[in-house]
Order: C-alpha cells, then structure tokens, then sequence
C-alpha cells in the first residue's frame, strides 16, 4: 500500500498535490519461487492494481492486472560472502494512454532489469545489498538501481532495515517539449500526482521489516517506511504484509535476497587456526596423565590393579632401571640390619 499528497520536484524540492489532491495505491502480487538447484531460482509474479486519485473536479479508480513479472537468481558461494546474479523482466498488461479517463496504476512500459545482489551471513545478523540497472522501453530513462541492508536474526524472527533507490541515468525522450503533455495527463488522472509516467525520475526510500517463522513452511513478513529524497517523484509512505509457503521446508528467505546456507563465524578465521608443535621439545611431556587404575575385589580385601606403564625413550627406560637398582640395594640392606 502506497499513499502520497504532495511530488519531489526537480531538484529535491516538495510540492503539494494541488486542490489537496491525493493519491494511493494497492497492489496484490502472488509470486512464485521455484528451486532447480541449490543455487539456481526462477520466479514468476503478477501484480494486481488498484490506484485511486483524489482532485478537485473528479476521483478515478483503477483496478486492473498492471502488470506480470519473471526472473531468475544463481547464488555463487565464496568463504566469507555470496553473489547473486539476477535478471527480471517486467510485462505491462494495463499500458497508460494520453486520453484516457482512469488513474495510473503502473509504469506501463516494458523493463529489464540486471542486479548484481551481495550477502554475508554471521551469528546472529545478516548484510546484503546489490547494484543493478533497469532498461525501460518507450525511450523512457533507464534506471541505475542500488539497495543495502541488514537483518537481525532471534529465534524464529528476524528484524531488518534497507535503504534503496533509483536514479536516471539518460534522459527521457518527452524531455523539453513533450514533457508538457506527460505532466497534463498526469494532472488530469492521477491528481498531479508523479508515482509513475513522470520524466526523468529519481527517488531514495528507507525501509523497516519484521518476520516471523510460524513453522518451517509458513512464514509472515511485516514492513513499512517512507520516501526520503527524490526528483519527478510521489513523496509518501508505504506498507506492505507477505505471506510466505515453501513446499520443501527451505530456509526463510531474507528480505529481497537469497537466503544463505551457512552462517559465517563473527571470528571466521579461527577455523583455520593450528598450533604450531613443531618447536623440539617432547610433546609427550604435555599429554595428560592416564586416569587411575580400577580397583578389583580379591580375597576379600580391595586391591589397586597396577596401571601399564606408558611407553618411554631410551634415556627414560636407562633412569627408571638404575632407580630400581637403587631401591633394591637400600631395601636389603634393611632387611640385614634387622637380623
């Protein structure tokens, strides 16, 4: 859900709807995911519009399928990091018309868009962000894409924040004279109001979400946030409520990213620690003594099994017979001074 009264002008500046026009819009997307391997995703979306404007003289309503989207993601594990490669495109089905009478409820325009995603995993939170540019048809401008976040995992929720956006990285082709009749249609339907079918847009948002895990096949996401700055833009605030379902137990997916398969260590390279014992000094010296012997019945009386003794260099085989030596010699010489 989307709802706006006033526009980012050019140059960041905002400007009332004017009559006190505004505008809103809701869509519904079911999506689907499909896993052919690991690393490999297709997805495939239809979005389900309903736009409503508010002027002075008139409010106009449309509902209609906007618009169905496809794409697909290869994940490309590294040790401390994943890449995503993702390519989605964008179908319009309600395409916008200069004489037409109903409000504007999508871009209109076929798009392409190539995102190179990012993400590393640790114990308890999550960064991720990706790159990407977005080739619109029409001779609209096309679009440099950027987003960054985290995600703060506790149990079986997860809590996160993102911040992403959009700039124009050409011109469009109504730019000067034509630009003219785009802003009267958007006016006349949309309440003035630059969501879509504006030139040149720019925009920056912040998002915060909440998910939860019901089960290890449903899942609910809760999300809302606000424009920041922009240009040829709608300034407003947003919400939005998903309802996950995965067939086959797979880990929760992150806000707008792959999920990771492993986490890594917040300390990730004492995994590769090893001792260096290579010093010349007996290591044996260091090994923990051997646990006492049991103790045996026998005759009545409880005994102590002698325990085996542990292997020994030569030098210690040569003391411990001298030291018996000793101990026999001063033993028999007691025995002789008691006759």
């Amino acid at each position: 859900y989307f709802q706006t009264s006033s526009n980012y002008r050019s140059g960041g500046a905002t400007e009332n709807l004017g009559f006190n026009g505004t505008y809103q819009l809701t869509t519904v997307t079911p999506a689907l995911r499909a896993a052919l391997t690991s690393e490999w995703v297709l997805k495939a979306a239809v979005n389900v519009s309903r736009s409503q404007s508010r002027a002075f003289d008139a409010t106009r309503v449309n509902n209609s399928v906007s618009s169905a989207e496809v794409g697909t993601e290869y994940g490309i594990s590294f040790d401390y990091f994943d890449l995503i490669p993702e390519v989605d495109v964008v179908f319009p089905i309600d395409r916008i018309t200069p004489n037409q009478d109903s409000s504007i409820n999508n871009e209109g325009v076929f798009e392409g868009k190539l995102i190179l995603g990012a993400q590393s995993g640790f114990e308890r939170f999550d960064l991720f962000g990706g790159l990407g540019v977005d080739f619109r048809g029409d001779s609209r401008s096309n679009l440099f894409l950027w987003n960054m976040g985290s995600q703060l995992t506790w149990g079986k929720t997860h809590f996160g924040a993102v911040i992403r956006g959009y700039q124009s990285i050409n011109d469009d082709k109504d730019v000067g004279i034509g630009e003219a009749g785009r802003q009267t249609t958007v006016l006349r339907v949309n309440a003035g109001s630059c969501k879509f079918y504006c030139v040149n847009p720019s925009l920056t948002e912040a998002e915060v979400f909440f998910q939860w895990m019901i089960t290890n096949s449903w899942d609910v996401l809760v999300s809302g946030g606000n424009t920041l700055t922009g240009s040829n833009q709608a300034n407003g605030w947003f919400a939005g409520l998903t309802i996950g379902y995965r067939f086959n137990n797979s880990p929760v997916p992150r806000k707008g990213i792959a999920p990771r398969k492993e986490k890594i260590s917040v300390e990730p390279y004492t995994t590769q620690f090893k001792e260096d014992t290579n010093d010349g000094v007996n290591q044996d010296l260091f090994k923990p003594m051997p646990p006492p012997a049991p103790r045996v019945k026998k005759s009545g009386r409880m005994l102590r099994t002698q325990p085996q003794p542990a292997p020994q260099n030569d030098e210690q085989s040569m003391q411990n017979a001298l030291d018996d030596a000793e101990m026999k010699i001063e033993l028999k010489n007691k025995k002789g001074r008691r006759k």
